[in-house]
Parts: structure tokens; sequence; C-alpha cells
């Protein structure tokens, strides 16, 4: 069986500077919007403040990367199985 990982974005934190996008096409900031990134395929929890995706492995080191280069570290990656914090 695969691992899947939990991706937690903590949206609220968000300071608009794209550095996600710049990696990884899973991050989107919409036009008309409040200039925020939103997680593609992600579950909103706490009225859009964080938002939630479970990835395979396949997308893992893509997600890992948009985590590293977020300014505000607002990024955070759980492996599912275990709930331990890969970053």
């Amino acid at each position: 069986m695969a691992k899947k990982y939990k991706v937690v974005y903590d949206r609220k934190d968000c300071i608009g500077a794209a550095a996600c996008t710049a990696v990884s096409k899973m991050w989107v900031i919409k036009d008309g919007g409040d200039g925020k990134a939103d997680l593609e395929n992600s579950e909103s929890k706490q009225n859009n403040d964080v938002q939630e995706r479970i990835i395979g492995e396949i997308q893992l080191e893509e997600m890992m990367e948009t985590a590293r280069v977020c300014p505000v570290n607002i990024i955070h990656i759980y492996d599912l199985e275990t709930g331990e914090k890969i970053i």
C-alpha cells in the first residue's frame, strides 16, 4: 500500500509571496481574490483559514519543496499513518 501524507496549510497566515505557486501547480492565487494562495483540491477548515489535502508519495517531494520555499513556514506535511510531522 502506498504511503499517504496530509498537507496542512495555515492560509490565514499567508502573506501572498507566491513562492509556492512558483514551485508547484498544486498552488494557485485566484484573480480577484485576497492575494493569498490556495491549495488545489483541498478541504477547507475553520472558515477557510486552514486547507488540508491528502497526497501520495509521487507528490511528496514537490510538496516538500513548496513547504521549504514558503517564507512564513505555514505549509506542514504529516505522515498520515503515524501522524509524524515531516516538515
